[in-house]
């Protein structure tokens, strides 16, 4: 599989991109900024790339960057899924809307298993879950790996 990361953070670059390569996927970035401004269309993004999906950060200027999403979802020739990740996940909610299916999103701070997560049923086309159960599933999640990391080498697992 091959993610496209769009971000405007180097950071997360590098970090996604260590993530998702050991994961065994090939990992493509482009910053955020050429697109919002134009500068990079989907036809441009998907001859290059070539993604099955693609990750994007949502951030301020959340409208902005919202409608550079959008047209590159208006493009014909970027017909993969998207996986958006944000600060402000109520506010880019609003933008989206119920009548947006096609986006699976995630609030940061997210755990690096949930995007992979995100990533995976994006691929192979199954619906995002209710944000209700991903927030319970992910809290679960932290719960488990605080239990886990609380744990002295005397306590049995």
């Amino acid at each position: 599989m091959r993610v496209l990361i769009l971000n405007s953070s180097d950071d997360t670059f590098e970090m996604l991109r260590e993530y998702f390569s050991w994961e065994g996927w090939e990992t493509a970035t482009c910053p955020m900024k050429p697109v919002r401004e134009g500068q990079m269309t989907g036809v441009d993004l998907i001859a290059t790339y070539y993604p099955d999906v693609i990750v994007a950060d949502l951030a301020l200027p959340y409208e902005a960057n919202w409608a550079a999403i959008q047209r590159l979802r208006n493009d014909p020739n970027a017909t993969c899924p998207f996986v958006l990740t944000t600060t402000n996940e109520s506010a880019v909610r609003q933008l989206l809307g119920v009548q947006e299916p096609i986006f699976e999103l995630l609030g940061k701070p997210y755990d690096l298993a949930e995007l992979r997560d995100a990533v995976l049923r994006a691929f192979r086309g199954e619906p995002a879950p209710c944000p209700d159960t991903e927030r319970r599933n992910a809290e679960r999640r932290r719960g488990e790996r605080r239990e886990r990391s609380e744990r002295t080498p005397l306590d049995k697992p």
